[in-house]
């Protein structure tokens, strides 16, 4: 099945989105206050699940019947032996690895 790019219009906000603007700036300003909050020992496995359910979250945006729990086994390189879901959790885990910060 092919799409047109005319589907996934609009992609960008208007020309004059103050108030989304505002929005997006107060999000980070309190995202960036709550990471500064959270200890070590508590943000890494909170990055960890929150990379794991945008895994999650892409493959079902795609049409992807994964789960969770499917997706994790997969980050641990434990796939299923149904080729199809090891496929698709495999695809679930390149999200997560790809904004993990090893540093």
């Amino acid at each position: 099945m092919t799409e047109t790019v005319g589907l996934m219009v609009p992609m960008l906000p208007p020309e004059n989105a103050s108030e989304l603007n505002d929005l997006a700036l107060d999000l980070a300003t309190k995202v960036s206050s709550f990471a500064g909050m959270l200890n070590p020992v508590v943000s890494r496995p909170v990055g960890d699940l929150v990379r794991s359910m945008n895994g999650y979250s892409s493959n079902l945006i795609e049409g992807h019947d994964t789960h969770p729990r499917g997706i994790d086994r997969a980050i641990a390189e434990d796939y299923s032996s149904e080729q199809k879901k090891a496929r698709l959790t495999k695809r679930g885990c390149c999200s997560y690895r790809c904004t993990k910060n090893d540093s």
